[in-house]
């Protein structure tokens, strides 16, 4: 089904972006339509052998994807049209919210990272590396009659000044306090943030988590077996854990569940929502901080 969706996206963008794609933008889309349709046969013809190879090409397209100029180019075009900016400040900041998430393509990143997922040691560098090509478009983008709009300017003014007063909250140096960017600057930072965050970040996340309770059930299921082949009752309690990683997730999802027990109890969340609170601030700030010094002024 994803390969089917991805197919008709790719004849939407040709059908839609044809005046603006040159030889190199149309051999690229070609060779992606190709892929998603060599990968459904191979997906229904070899199941196994699917299962087993999948992850090596779904890196290689994410990286792919996001080095293409062919997304900029139609992503430039509805950017340098009207702004649909009014007097009205909610519209305006809806306005501005849904260009920023749109335009720097971290829910499209999220979603590339969490259709076709792969183990955490794979995802880790190829995500890394797909937003680092998306951010190197930052300041085109925020050349565009959108960001350019007075609207826009006062917005991501606002959203700078708030996100620098996260700074006070942690131990930065003091010349990172003092950082003040200029407009272009300032667009590039919160286009930057929204990328670390969304397009990075919340799929690492998500992946480790579902890696963590992949573990958690091997652990379970090993403990289980372990006791029916010592003649132990099933409800009788084992403190030995899994020797090995399950098939399917990272070394480092392993040291997580054994060592940090990702898999809290509900009871356990609740008392933790003020410290969860506290720390994905503290993670914001952090983030606004190594995005700032990165950004030029």
């Amino acid at each position: 089904m994803l390969d089917v969706l991805a197919l008709a996206v790719i004849a939407a963008s040709l059908l839609r972006a044809w005046p603006l794609l040159q030889a190199a933008d149309l051999a690229f889309l070609a060779a992606c339509a190709a892929f998603c349709a060599a990968s459904l046969l191979w997906r229904r013809s070899c199941p196994a052998s699917y299962a087993r190879y999948r992850e090596l090409p779904a890196v290689i397209l994410r990286v792919a994807a996001a080095a293409s100029p062919a997304a900029w180019k139609v992503t430039a075009q509805a950017l340098n049209g009207t702004p649909p900016y009014s007097s009205s400040w909610p519209l305006n900041a809806a306005a501005f919210g849904l260009a920023v998430l749109f335009s720097s393509f971290a829910a499209t990143g999220s979603v590339m990272a969490l259709a076709r997922p792969v183990r955490l040691w794979l995802h880790v560098p190829a995500q890394a590396a797909a937003m680092l090509l998306i951010a190197q478009r930052n300041p085109d983008i925020c050349s565009t009659a959108m960001f350019q709009h007075p609207a826009a300017q006062q917005a991501t003014a606002g959203t700078y000044a708030a996100l620098s007063s996260l700074l006070h909250l942690t131990a930065a140096p003091m010349h990172t306090l003092s950082l003040q960017h200029g407009p272009q600057g300032r667009c590039c930072a919160v286009l930057g943030v929204v990328q670390l965050l969304g397009g990075f970040l919340a799929p690492t996340l998500v992946l480790a988590a579902a890696e963590s309770r992949l573990f958690a059930a091997y652990d379970k299921r090993w403990q289980e077996q372990q006791r029916c082949h010592h003649g132990e009752p099933q409800w009788q309690d084992s403190s030995v854990h899994a020797p090995a990683a399950a098939p399917g997730t990272s070394r480092a999802v392993t040291w997580l569940y054994n060592n940090c027990r990702l898999g809290w109890s509900a009871k356990e969340v609740e008392e933790r929502v003020l410290f969860c609170g506290s720390h994905a601030v503290l993670l914001l700030a952090a983030a606004w901080q190594a995005v700032t010094l990165f950004t030029p002024m």
